[in-house]
């Protein structure tokens, strides 16, 4: 059952890939993008009218419609690209991911093919995630209202929002991390 729940879970391995530059691209810009995003909705005066800025919710759920499709048109592609070159491990130091052999643990090298498909179903997954969470917000929301002490609605409602923008930002970034592979790397001998 374990191992089910795994199979599940899979796409999330793209997040054990390890490479100088991976940090910065899964954590700290997207903490980065998220903290300036609370501090500019802090500072406006319309957020003073409701808990939570209600605009951005809705709408990066609308795009993420959109999105899911494509993440999982992109994964298809990768799979099937038809290049020699995608199945040789990545130029410089290559990023790698830890998989397990023979009941060991060994550190492989990815090839563009292996690290796209990863990229790519981590996004399909975390774009279907995060659309789900945003279809919920609001009731999620009235719940808290129901059940909260008045002092606490409001921390719990900006805490929601944080992780809510970090893994937005942290799906942005990767997309655009992603983009550049599918219009530049990918075409590179």
């Amino acid at each position: 059952m374990i191992r089910d729940i795994g199979r599940l879970l899979q796409p999330l391995d793209y997040l054990r890939i390890r490479h100088a530059r991976m940090g910065f691209y899964i954590f700290w810009l997207p903490l980065v993008m998220s903290v300036i995003t609370v501090v500019v909705f802090l500072l406006l005066p319309s957020t003073a009218q409701g808990i939570i800025p209600r605009g951005i919710v809705p709408a990066v759920t609308g795009l993420l419609q959109i999105l899911t499709g494509f993440y999982i048109a992109a994964l298809a592609a990768v799979a099937t690209f038809d290049r020699p070159a995608m199945d040789e491990p990545m130029r410089g130091t290559p990023p790698t991911l830890k998989v397990k052999r023979g009941g060991r643990g060994e550190e492989q090298a990815l090839s563009r093919r292996r690290f796209l498909s990863l990229l790519f179903g981590y996004l399909s997954f975390v774009s279907l995630f995060v659309y789900i969470a945003g279809s919920v917000a609001p009731t999620i929301e009235e719940n808290i209202k129901l059940i909260a002490q008045p002092t606490w609605i409001a921390r719990i409602m900006w805490g929601l929002f944080i992780v809510f923008l970090f893994v937005f930002f942290n799906l942005f970034v990767s997309t655009l991390l992603g983009l550049y592979y599918l219009t530049d790397r990918i075409h590179r001998d």
